[in-house]
């Protein structure tokens, strides 16, 4: 199948365009982006013969199959719209859109349109949360009692690092909560079920930032080595850095989770802990197992987790930091593109980025209504 890239970032150069390319059915034939030196190099590093600045052209020429949206929030939505009128099947990076209303809008079109469509949760593949939400498929834990949930990230932990979209509302909808929540959303969605209610608190911790040279606008993330220059300009950023949000689950269970930019020493840290009435499990990503994530267990009358080992058939490839993120993409677009050829049932799909979004705007409502004064 033919399939056209939206984006020229990090993510496309880490993930995408790698992934694509293990994927025997895929043919990656078409690139787009901004940065005209940035597009060239990318196209030629990975043999990807037609390239373009805008997206509007590529769906008019290139004849694509499948797109992949990977693009700051923002962009969502009208150029997923565009890609499911050219034809195409669509891979949109999470948040699926900057609010529920789009959200629906891109299920509802893609729907119409008899196009499969999918939402990029990556960490689905990861083995620990895929071991994890079998697990508890199966009966591990029981009847789920509550959540303890963490999402780390130091991508703003520098005051000096400058403001990157993800950090302004207006092109990412909301900061850590629709970046890195949106995963540990869709985690607990995919283990134990859809939200009852959720109340939460947002917060930009640091207001103020360098604004970011317009030559960096389509490459940087955040984590670049960009030193701080001192006669950079200074700019608002309005997103949140720090999040927290309490909620119920349709089950009954009761979430606490906190995600944030804004934490030195942790890189892409989780950790997951879901209790139940007859044993417990914890998720975690961090340096003790980055490839793979590890997964803890107990059992009720233990009074210590112990490593639970992940199966072959989900760690196999991720050994090798080189090919790991290859492998896991492959876990998580092999059913897609399987759900084109043969039809079926697919997921992630717009419809768990629906759910995700209904979440992330619940928490955003909830955070903007004014405290009560119960003094």
């Amino acid at each position: 199948m033919r399939v056209g890239i939206i984006g020229t970032s990090w993510w496309v150069e880490t993930a995408h365009l790698p992934g694509l390319l293990a994927e025997p059915r895929a043919e990656v034939v078409a690139l787009c982006g901004r940065n005209a030196v940035r597009l060239n190099a990318l196209a030629d590093a990975h043999g990807v013969p037609l390239r373009f600045a805008d997206y509007r052209e590529m769906l008019d020429r290139a004849q694509l199959d499948v797109v992949v949206v990977s693009t700051p929030n923002v962009t969502h939505h009208p150029m997923t719209l565009a890609a499911l009128d050219a034809g195409a099947h669509v891979i949109c990076e999470k948040p699926l859109a900057m609010d529920v209303a789009q959200a629906r809008e891109m299920l509802e079109r893609a729907e119409a349109a008899g196009r499969r469509h999918m939402t990029f949760f990556t960490w689905r593949a990861l083995p620990s949360v895929a071991w994890m939400q079998k697990l508890i498929h199966q009966g591990y834990i029981g009847t789920p009692y509550f959540v303890n949930a963490a999402y780390f990230s130091p991508l703003a932990a520098d005051p000096d690092k400058p403001a990157v979209w993800r950090l302004l509302k207006a092109q990412a909808g909301s900061g850590a909560l629709g970046d890195i929540g949106a995963h540990m959303i869709d985690m607990l969605r995919w283990c134990l079920g859809e939200f009852r209610q959720v109340i939460g608190l947002m917060t930009t911790r640091v207001p103020r930032r360098p604004a970011l040279q317009a030559e960096w606008s389509d490459l940087f993330t955040g984590t670049d080595p960009v030193p701080p220059s001192p006669s950079r300009a200074m700019t608002d950023v309005d997103a949140d850095d720090v999040c927290a949000f309490v909620g119920n689950l349709v089950n009954g269970s009761q979430v606490s989770c906190q995600v944030s930019f804004l934490a030195h020493g942790r890189d892409n840290f989780q950790r997951l802990e879901i209790y139940g009435n007859e044993g417990a499990l914890i998720h975690e990503l961090s340096e003790i197992a980055p490839l793979t994530g590890r997964l803890l267990g107990a059992r009720r009358g233990e009074q210590q987790f112990n490593p639970i080992p992940l199966p072959p058939e989900l760690t196999a490839g991720m050994d090798d930091e080189r090919v790991a993120m290859a492998a896991k993409y492959r876990r998580l677009v092999g059913p897609f593109f399987e759900a084109i050829e043969q039809g079926g049932e697919f997921a992630p799909s717009f419809v768990d980025g629906l759910r995700v979004q209904e979440v992330i705007d619940a928490v955003i409502r909830s955070g903007e209504r004014p405290p009560t004064d119960d003094r």
